[in-house]
């Protein structure tokens, strides 16, 4: 995958209405709307760190088409653009609106775009509107255009962006044209499919944009259907956004099919002060920022304000991210087969669940992710307390002449070196063992005289090891549930019987300590411990409720089998051994609300692979000071509560 740092921006604007306030006696002196000086202001603040641009006008830059008196007005507004965003501009699209053309003569444009074969030399009406938008074309240094539709390639920010220009304003023959009878006539549907693949031989386009005055909602029901395969067909126009205007609105919505998604993006000025419309209307235009490889569309809405000038349009920044962040943010090309999700484990792959990533969920795995972070620097600096613990202990344990003997006694190695010698060198090599490498074996004669020190130590350093590590996971990931859960983490080992095959708490840590009924009680053999050690994979309760084998008033939880050396006992049942993990780990929760939100963390902890994080650091206390499940027996209190 390539990756830009700058993004496909677009200005769009649409129904500019643009009139000239000096009057039609006037026609010397420009004075185009207060709201458009505002305009221009705004998109100069606005683009200021944009470094191309790409500027969509979807229809209506005229109002009523009287280019006599507007024409110069028009010009003047596309020159102050042009002066402000200068060099930025890497081409500039139009398309006729209702509002465009003049409709003295359209009777043969019917006939002429109904004809998919017909001798098309241009539509009647569309003089003054071509002449108008050449101008601006040569002002912005591009080429003219022949036609009022058509399909044109720019490169932006390395991408080659495709623009497929509709003319929908050919049909609207009246003022009043309602939603519904928008239609583009079979000589220009072939037309611009035509153009397109004489542009596009080797689908090399990055990205493609259908321009459109009139919404797809305006077309007829046959047109918009027949529109919609055409744009929505990879073999055909293969479009990913339509961008229109005309309703004077600000809005997005999106079609999808199995495999292809089309965003649509609408946004609209509005009607000029002077006219029989209420001055005080809300006027809009956006910003679109899109990176085909980020799969991101950035969307910047602004609207007019009190003051007449423009702002962020809070009324679609619905959501606090967006309201923070000032901008919508969709993905670019959203078929419904590669949506992202968080694939929830589960035994059988037919019944997993997911959850789709919207925003919240980003939200919760940011939070996640950044308490996994903490929670993995408190297990590193766990096992190195432990580690420098051990190590000095070790020290006062060398530290006696009769265990030197002992040790030159068995050893060739040390039979000809002084009682220091032989203390230093071993406190070397342990050292480096434990501070310097330690994925490393060292000396085998080292290697014995450490685990024989450590297998003679008490068992009870391993409980505390699982029991901090049941505190850091209710410390660090406490703050990601709901605020009234009652949280429990434990651990359980088996207990050596085949008869009961169960698993006993060994530890646990809750944030009610009180709280007598939260003690994990004794687990029997199957449910989600088996399938979870037989699959290996850790499994949340609320993705595999089928599973569960005992009765359980814990709203969610989540069974871990930890995978690290040793994790792993023989029992004897129906005269055969068969295996069973030695260790479980657990968390569970409890007492809240909102046991969505509970479900989503706990699904992303598991997507995060917490159970990696537990697992690594058990491998490397095994690495480290020996497998003490090998050498203890199970020593839990029975009594606990059932």
């Amino acid at each position: 995958m390539k990756y830009y740092e700058n993004d496909v921006c677009i200005l769009h604007l649409s129904d500019l209405h643009i009139i000239n306030e000096g009057g039609k006696n006037k026609s010397e002196e420009v004075v185009i709307p207060h709201f458009l000086v505002k305009l221009l202001d705004d998109i100069k603040a606005s683009t200021k760190c944009m470094d191309e641009i790409i500027i969509v006008v979807s229809g209506d830059i005229a109002y009523k088409a009287k280019y006599s008196e507007q024409k110069n007005a028009i010009l003047f507004f596309f020159k102050k653009l042009h002066d402000i965003l200068n060099d930025k501009i890497k081409g500039i699209i139009f398309v006729p609106g209702n509002h465009d053309v003049e409709r003295k003569s359209f009777d043969s444009n019917f006939a002429i775009m109904s004809d998919e074969n017909s001798d098309f030399k241009g539509l009647s009406g569309y003089n003054e509107y071509m002449s108008v938008i050449n101008s601006i074309k040569r002002e912005y240094g591009f080429s003219e255009e022949k036609f009022s539709f058509g399909v044109e390639q720019i490169k932006c920010s390395d991408y080659n962006c495709c623009f497929i220009k509709a003319d929908t304003a050919w049909c609207t023959t009246k003022d009043d044209v309602k939603q519904g009878e928008v239609i583009l006539g079979k000589f220009q549907k072939k037309f611009l499919l035509d153009e397109y693949r004489a542009l596009n031989p080797n689908s090399n386009f990055d990205i493609t944009f259908f321009v459109s005055h009139y919404p797809m909602a305006w077309f007829t029901i046959d047109e918009r259907e027949t529109m919609l395969s055409l744009m929505m067909d990879a073999g055909k126009l293969n479009t990913d956004v339509i961008l229109c205007g005309h309703i004077h609105n600000v809005d997005s919505l999106n079609y999808s099919t199995h495999d292809h998604s089309l965003m649509t993006l609408i946004t609209g000025i509005g009607w000029p002060n002077n006219i029989d419309y209420k001055s005080n209307q809300e006027r809009r235009y956006s910003i679109y920022k899109i990176n085909p490889d980020r799969n991101t569309c950035d969307i910047i809405m602004r609207k007019t304000n009190r003051s007449g000038g423009f702002d962020f349009d809070y009324s679609v920044y619905t959501e606090e991210q967006e309201r923070d962040s000032k901008k919508i943010v969709y993905p670019l090309r959203a078929a419904h087969k590669n949506l992202a999700f968080i694939r929830i484990n589960s035994p059988n792959k037919i019944e997993e669940q997911n959850i789709h990533i919207f925003p919240e969920v980003a939200n919760y795995i940011q939070k996640v992710s950044d308490n996994l972070a903490f929670f993995n620097g408190h297990l590193t600096a766990l096992i190195g307390r432990y580690k420098t613990d051990f190590f000095e202990k070790f020290c006062i344990w060398l530290d006696n002449e009769q265990e030197i003997i002992k040790i030159q006694s068995n050893s060739s190695f040390f039979k000809d070196l002084s009682i220091d010698e032989v203390y230093d060198y071993i406190i070397d090599e342990v050292y480096f063992f434990l501070f310097e490498n330690s994925e490393e074996d060292f000396d085998i004669t080292i290697m014995k005289i450490w685990t024989d020190f450590c297998t003679n130590r008490d068992e009870s350093n391993f409980y505390s090891f699982l029991d901090e590590i049941c505190q850091l996971v209710l410390f660090d990931f406490l703050d990601c549930f709901p605020s009234d859960v009652l949280m429990r983490t434990h651990f359980r080992q088996h207990s050596g019987k085949s008869n009961p095959d169960e698993y006993l708490a060994i530890c646990s840590q809750t944030n009610s300590e009180k709280d007598e009924s939260l003690l994990p009680k004794p687990l029997p053999w199957g449910g989600f411990v088996k399938a979870a050690f037989e699959n290996k994979t850790s499994l949340v309760y609320s993705a595999n409720k089928k599973l569960n084998n005992i009765n359980t008033n814990w709203q969610e939880f989540i069974t871990i089998i930890p995978r690290f050396e040793g994790n792993i006992r023989k029992i004897k049942k129906s005269n055969k051994w068969v295996e069973r993990p030695d260790l479980t780990f657990g968390i569970s929760v409890k007492g809240t609300s909102k046991l969505i939100e509970a479900v989503m963390t706990m699904s992303i902890m598991d997507f995060l692979k917490l159970e990696e994080q537990i697992s690594n650091q058990l491998d490397e206390y095994v690495h480290i000071f020996g497998n003490p499940l090998k050498m203890m027996d199970v020593r839990i209190d029975h009594t606990q509560e059932e």
